[in-house]
């Protein structure tokens, strides 16, 4: 991780949740348990990207790792960052106790990951990207172009916005009444704090990138999964 300039977006500073505190990452698999099967999604990414034996993979904002550490079965690297250091430390643990050695953990995020070596064949990051203002979505996106081969594939998922601006307050209601009792308070948190855009923006950010849309999957909560793939 390289210095940063003083007019550089901070992404370190928490706008949601704080995922520094060690007992809320402890906990944070078994919470969104509750909504996501872990397994069903890590073999959906899989396949949607074509990981392959031969392949190498990064994941940005990988939380836990979850994704990375299983990832890491199939194919011959992985490279994953998060800017929670203790989520660093939650996944370097597991993967040590589970002996997964084809993996390597960085202490950074969108605006600060320094790749090293050849370029990667797949970029994977979910639920993540909201925490970037638009235009530091659009600088992270196109410095995840650079760390991609040329056809390489890139899967997307966030909270996005596809509704009418004009129906936003029934679009959020209806949203947070579909979460368990649980989840509702941290829902309003991310509405009021964090920075989910629109769906028409967050395409022209991807086009722009240089990534073409291949698929973009509606799934629960607000959120969408875009497939795409380096163009250039």
């Amino acid at each position: 991780m390289t210095g940063r300039a003083t007019w550089q977006y901070d992404e370190f500073t928490y706008t949601g949740t704080d995922y520094g505190d060690p007992d809320e990452v402890a906990h944070y698999e078994v919470r969104m348990g509750e909504l996501r099967d872990f397994d069903l999604e890590a073999g959906e990414i899989m396949t949607a990207i074509g990981l392959a034996p031969e392949h190498t993979l990064l994941e940005v904002g990988m939380g836990t790792g979850w994704f990375a550490l299983r990832a890491a079965a199939h194919c011959r690297f992985v490279y994953a960052c998060d800017v929670s250091e203790a989520m660093v430390e939650h996944a370097r643990g597991r993967a040590a106790r589970e002996g997964i050695r084809n993996i390597t953990l960085h202490h950074a995020g969108f605006l600060t990951y320094e790749h090293e070596g050849e370029p990667v064949d797949a970029v994977v990051s979910q639920l993540a990207m909201h925490h970037l203002p638009d235009f530091w979505k659009a600088i992270a996106l196109r410095r995840i172009a650079t760390t991609l081969k040329a056809g390489g594939m890139f899967w997307l998922k966030d909270v996005v916005f596809g509704f009418d601006p004009g129906d936003y307050a029934q679009a959020f209601d209806e949203a947070q009444a579909s979460f368990p009792a649980a989840f509702r308070e941290p829902w309003v948190g991310h509405v009021n704090r964090e920075f989910s855009t629109q769906s028409w923006i967050m395409e022209g950010l991807l086009e722009r990138a240089g990534f073409r849309i291949e698929s973009a999957g509606p799934g629960p909560l607000l959120t969408v999964s875009y497939l795409c793939r380096k163009t250039g």
